[in-house]
């Protein structure tokens, strides 16, 4: 081996850490050992070292092969080829449905059956991936013609409201799939880490922005090493917690946090399967007609209840769109198993969301017509709801099912605005 070929090897060679996790949080110097450090032995902790970072050819040439590829004669020649679309909701880029042929009242199954045509792959092939680096939605609008405008502004509505969910939860401690009142008596460690990390993102600037996305890999690295949470609050919050990391790393024009995010997209995808004990198929709200108003005993604790539950439906419904939309944008050819998310349910009333108190939970159970989606069927939602019953997570799926002039129809018709 030449001198030049051991150092370009040297240079690629992970450089192990000296600190563990726990060092690191007590400013402590670490005397690494074997598996355990001498002072986490000692104190009965879980030690866990950070994975050195993948120096690798493949990570370390992310943005040259980015630019590589946009200027390659393959890309130039794909620029005039027809466009190609796609289900925005597959979980594959290569979804049999045409834009505008969706039919609300045929629910979602027929949008994942990638079988239905044994020669579309050969009529269609696999949209060019330009690289795991797209800037943002509309850059890659422009620059990977496969990828249509319609599809864009299908999922412009849910790529908003994972962008904005970081600033929302630091300031109104809520997302359009975690409830406001959900942390209110007890927030898992998970969720703090990730609300004083989102914090800081927020006043990130030039100076602080090494320290802030350092500061991020560090409490994401403690997120993936923690052991299998112990009740179910910390199973939701874990997830939580990685959707917002991921939607800052994703987002942000940052190419070395968005590198490590996309190593991290199959945890989110793990996070998510592990949320199906906490919710269920059935529709149990459906068994409470009216709740009694006074005294608040009983409707206290279902709306307890409920926040929890609706809460990790939409997690769970939300981590799926996410991943769905991320396989979309960046062209990776990945498979999910997303059969027992079709048949998760999750409630369209925006009255019964928003509720800040068990009086006006109770009402708007009473009084308000609510809607119980599942298999993503809106055909109830469109005929009998008006625009005031949808909220943010509700406008979002529903134009990513019906297309965005559809939902402005609809919204339109009956005296609201998207």
């Amino acid at each position: 081996m030449s001198s030049s070929q051991r150092g370009s090897s040297q240079k690629r060679r992970p450089q192990s850490r000296k600190s563990c996790i726990e060092c690191i949080k007590a400013k402590r110097r670490c005397e690494r050992s074997t598996g355990t450090c001498v002072r986490c032995n000692k104190q009965k902790l879980d030690c866990h070292f950070i994975p050195a970072p993948v120096l690798d050819t493949e990570r370390s040439t992310v943005g040259r092969n980015f630019l590589t590829t946009l200027n390659s004669e393959e890309y130039r020649e794909s620029t005039t080829t027809q466009d190609s679309t796609f289900d925005l909701l597959d979980f594959t880029p290569n979804g049999t449905m045409q834009i505008g042929a969706i039919d609300p009242s045929a629910g979602i199954d027929n949008l994942f059956d990638l079988d239905a045509d044994p020669l579309y792959y050969e009529r269609n092939p696999s949209p060019m991936v330009v690289g795991p680096l797209l800037p943002t939605l509309h850059d890659s609008v422009h620059r990977v013609n496969s990828f249509s405008s319609s599809i864009a502004s299908r999922i412009e509505l849910g790529i908003r409201e994972l962008k904005r969910a970081p600033a929302e939860m630091v300031n109104t401690n809520q997302t359009a799939w975690s409830h406001a009142m959900l942390y209110e008596e007890t927030m898992p460690k998970s969720m703090q880490d990730a609300l004083g990390t989102c914090a800081l993102y927020q006043v990130r600037n030039e100076t602080n922005s090494r320290f802030v996305f350092r500061h991020m890999e560090l409490r994401v690295a403690e997120l993936l090493a923690s052991p299998v949470p112990a009740s179910a609050l910390e199973t939701l919050s874990r997830t939580q917690s990685l959707i917002l990391y991921q939607s800052m790393r994703l987002f942000d024009g940052d190419i070395p946090a968005r590198a490590h995010a996309e190593q991290d997209m199959h945890h989110l995808e793990s996070y998510a399967h592990s949320l199906q004990s906490l919710i269920s198929e059935d529709d149990d709200d459906c068994l409470t007609p009216s709740l009694q108003i006074y005294p608040t005993d009983h409707a206290k604790a279902f709306w307890s209840s409920w926040l929890f539950r609706e809460s990790a439906r939409r997690t769970y419904l939300i981590s799926f769109y996410f991943l769905s939309m991320y396989h979309l944008l960046w062209g990776k050819q990945r498979y999910c198993d997303i059969q027992p998310a079709l048949k998760t349910i999750w409630t369209a009333s925006a009255y019964l969301w928003q509720a800040t108190s068990v009086f006006d939970f109770t009402c708007a159970w009473n009084d308000r017509k609510h809607f119980i989606v599942k298999n993503l069927d809106y055909t109830e939602v469109l005929n009998y709801a008006t625009p005031d019953d949808i909220d943010a997570f509700g406008k979002a799926l529903i134009t990513s099912c019906i297309g965005v002039d559809e939902a402005r129809g609809w919204f339109h018709k009956g005296g609201g605005c998207l």
